[in-house]
């Protein structure tokens, strides 16, 4: 194959996974959005807000194992490309005890620092604390068995994990709110989704277990310690950035009306946050496939912001068009103060 197929494959590849990942986004936000609408109406004002406080600190919590799936992604793309199935089977098997091993400790963190951080945040029950931070624990193994996903292009299987996540947290959470077990319910329904969504995974990644080889280490780069942090920094940031905001207003405002009004704004407000994901999520495992062949991917850049930024701006721009009445539709009249937020 020459250069200019070469470079026409991948830009079509490109387009192609961008628009499969936009597809399946489009179903976990769907799950996500009809979720918070219905606990929106089915909880009240004061719990609602509590309840995105909960989801915030699950996202925070995990941000650490966000590094696996950069790493994962690019690493696998790398030894995919030389065919070396020992390799991508020792670091899946690495990642996966990474996975574990954090997920361990984040537990313990959770445990010793429950009552503190449901004081800091005026959530009366700390065990609520407890059982999100259990959650994120779990799903440290979701970011490694995604980052091994994207670097083989198993698009497909990498978006069904989110699938799971999000139905399985809006068809048991909503089920066990109506039986009367409250925010539990809702914990228990996405403790639920994370640990169908891992055992799809693994069942997805099956054919990349191989027994050990003595004779062939695993190694990785030193260039892995410059991936995690660049991960895990970013990825910091957006999680504060997003999420952040809910914890600061349950933390410094007293009235549980007003946060669960907010919230409801914040809901809508990241919209356009999700939609432009799929771009960036496509892009990882193509640029590596393409940095390891040395191949220019300046042009794989431009497709992505042009792609990624032009689907956040319609979004933002129908928020601010529509807002009023999306928020009156899909909250009612109790959330009519967001439409400001």
């Amino acid at each position: 194959m020459n250069y200019v197929q070469f470079m026409k494959n991948t830009a079509q590849e490109f387009e192609k996974s961008s628009f499969l990942l936009f597809a399946f986004s489009m179903v976990v936000n769907i799950c996500n959005y009809i979720y918070q609408i219905v606990m929106g109406h089915l909880l009240t004002v004061s719990n609602y807000g509590t309840l995105n406080t909960l989801l915030s600190i699950t996202i925070i919590a995990a941000v650490p194992a966000s590094g696996m799936l950069i790493i994962g992604g690019k690493y696998i793309a790398d030894f995919s490309v030389k065919n070396d199935m020992t390799a991508i089977s020792n670091l899946t098997k690495w990642l996966l005890r990474i996975g574990l091993m954090m997920g361990g400790l984040l537990a313990l963190i959770g445990l010793i620092f429950s009552k503190t951080i449901s004081a800091h945040l005026n959530i009366v029950l700390s065990n609520l604390v407890v059982a999100a931070i259990a959650v994120s624990a779990i799903s440290y193994l979701i970011p490694a068995l995604q980052g091994i996903l994207l670097g083989k292009k198993r698009f497909s299987s990498f978006s069904i994990m989110n699938i799971i996540v999000a139905a399985g947290k809006l068809i048991l959470g909503t089920i066990l709110v109506i039986l009367g077990c409250g925010l539990y319910g809702n914990i228990f329904g996405l403790l639920a989704g994370t640990v169908f969504a891992i055992l799809f995974g693994l069942y997805s990644i099956r054919d990349l277990f191989q027994p050990r080889s003595e004779d062939k280490k695993l190694s990785i780069e030193l260039s892995t310690k410059s991936y995690f942090s660049a991960a895990f920094g970013i990825q910091i940031i957006t999680a504060l950035l997003t999420n952040g905001d809910i914890l600061l207003i349950k933390a410094f405002v007293k009235d549980t009306e007003y946060i669960g009004v907010y919230s409801s704004g914040m809901v809508i407000g990241k919209i356009a946050l999700y939609v432009s994901s799929a771009v960036v999520t496509a892009l990882l495992p193509i640029v590596a496939e393409r940095s390891a062949l040395r191949q220019d991917t300046r042009k794989l850049f431009a497709k992505a912001m042009l792609y990624g930024g032009g689907a956040a701006f319609i979004c933002a721009a129908g928020i601010v068009t529509f807002g009023n009445s999306i928020i009156t539709i899909l909250f009612g009249s109790r959330y009519s103060g967001a439409i400001g937020m």
